[in-house]
C-alpha cells in the first residue's frame, strides 16, 4: 500500500467542473454517438432550419476553414453522404456556374478510429463526381491526441485537409457569440436576438462537456499505465472507502477537533455524502427543529465552504482553501457560540 501511495504522489491531477448540460444527459443514452454529432453540427450549418440564423453560420465556418461561399449559391447540406460504401460524416456542396464545390467534414469527435484509406477514398470519389474539393475538415475532439497527419493519408489529400477540433468549433461559436446577431421586428426596427444565440451557446456548453469528459478519460488512463493490475485492484478498493460516511468521517476529524476547543458539550455533529461523494458535515444543536444550523461543505478540487441553513434555503457564508483549517475553526466557533445561547 504504500508503494501505491508513493505512485499515486507522482501522478499530476487536475481539476475542473465541467458545464451542466441537458443535451450531455440525452447524449449519454444515444448508442451512435458520432450520428447524433453530425446532425448536431449539420444542423447549425443549414440555412433552411428554424434557428432562425439563415446563412450566417455556414458562411462563418466556411470563413473559419479558410474557404468563401459565393452568393446566390445552389447550397446543400448532407449527413452520411454515399460514397462507395463508405460514408461522408457531413458534405457541404455548393455550384457557380457549371463548377460543383465541396467541404468534406470527418466527424471524429466521439473519438472514433481512423478507417484505412479514409479521407483518400472519399477526395477521390468526390473528385470523380466532378466535384472540386475545397476543404477536407478532420474533426477530432482533440488534435492532441488524433491529427489527419497520423492516419494514411495521401500528401496532396492532406494538402487540402484542416484539423479542427472540440476547442476550435468552441473558439469559432465564441466568435460568434461576441458579435451582433439582428433582425427586424414587426414594426422594422433592428431588435438583438438572444434566442437565437443561446441555440449556439447551448452546443458550445455541450462540446466543453465532452472535452471535459476526455481529459477525465484520458488521466483515468495515464493512471492504468502506471500502475500494476494488483496496484489498480488495491486503489479501487481505496476508492470504494472514500465513498463511505466513515471515510466523511475522517477528512473532516481535524476540522472538528479544532472547533470542539471551543468547548461545546451540546454541539452534535452528523457526517454525510451527497450523491456526487461530495463530503460534508452538520453542526447543530439539540433545538435545531427551533432555529438552524451549519454545515461545512468539503470539495477536495475546490476548498470548504460555510453554510447555514435555516430549514427552508442554503446561504453560503464563507469559501476557505483546503488548508486553512485553522482560519475556518476560528471563523465557525463564535457562530456556534451564538447559536448555542439560542438552547
Amino acid at each position: 500500500m504504500e508503494k501505491l501511495i508513493d505512485k499515486l504522489k507522482n501522478i499530476e491531477m487536475t481539476f475542473s467542473k465541467k458545464p451542466f448540460s441537458l443535451l450531455e444527459i440525452m447524449y449519454r443514452q444515444v448508442y451512435c454517438k458520432e450520428l447524433i454529432q453530425s446532425e448536431m453540427l449539420a444542423g447549425l450549418l443549414r440555412p433552411n432550419e428554424n434557428h432562425g440564423h439563415r446563412f450566417v453560420i455556414v458562411e462563418s465556418f466556411l470563413i473559419h476553414i479558410g474557404v468563401e461561399l459565393p452568393k446566390y449559391s445552389n447550397l446543400k447540406i448532407e449527413t452520411e453522404r454515399n460514397v462507395n460504401g463508405r460514408r461522408i460524416d457531413i458534405f457541404i456542396s455548393w455550384e457557380v456556374g457549371d463548377q460543383k464545390h465541396a467541404v468534406i467534414i470527418e466527424n471524429k469527435l466521439n473519438n472514433a478510429c481512423n478507417q484505412a484509406n479514409q479521407l483518400n477514398d472519399y477526395h477521390d470519389s468526390i473528385i470523380n463526381e466532378g466535384y472540386k474539393v475545397e476543404k477536407i475538415v478532420y474533426m477530432p475532439l482533440s488534435k492532441e491526441w488524433q491529427k489527419s497527419e497520423y492516419t494514411d493519408t495521401r500528401k496532396d489529400v492532406l494538402a487540402k485537409t484542416i484539423n479542427f477540433d472540440a476547442e476550435d468549433i468552441i473558439k469559432w461559436l465564441s466568435y460568434l457569440l461576441s458579435g451582433e446577431d439582428c433582425c427586424l421586428d414587426e414594426e422594422g426596427y433592428v431588435c438583438f436576438c438572444s434566442h437565437k444565440m443561446n441555440i449556439i451557446y447551448q452546443y458550445q456548453e455541450f462540446l466543453k462537456c465532452l472535452i471535459s469528459n476526455q481529459y477525465i478519460m484520458q488521466q483515468a488512463i495515464e493512471i492504468q499505465e502506471k500502475l500494476s493490475f494488483e496496484e489498480i485492484e488495491k486503489l479501487e478498493k481505496l476508492a470504494e472507502i472514500t465513498r463511505t460516511t466513515e471515510w466523511c468521517e475522517v477528512r473532516f476529524r481535524h476540522i472538528v477537533e479544532k472547533i470542539q476547543k471551543g468547548k461545546f458539550s451540546e454541539l452534535l455533529v452528523k457526517y454525510k455524502q451527497n450523491a456526487d461523494y461530495v463530503n460534508y458535515a452538520e453542526f447543530y444543536f439539540n433545538n435545531w427543529k427551533q432555529t438552524y444550523w451549519y454545515e461545512i461543505w468539503l470539495y477536495p478540487e475546490d476548498g470548504n465552504y460555510v453554510y447555514k441553513y435555516d430549514g427552508n434555503e442554503y446561504i453560503k457564508l464563507k469559501k476557505f482553501d483546503i488548508s486553512e483549517t485553522e482560519k475556518l475553526a476560528e471563523y465557525i466557533i463564535p457562530l456556534l457560540q451564538e447559536l448555542s445561547k439560542k438552547q
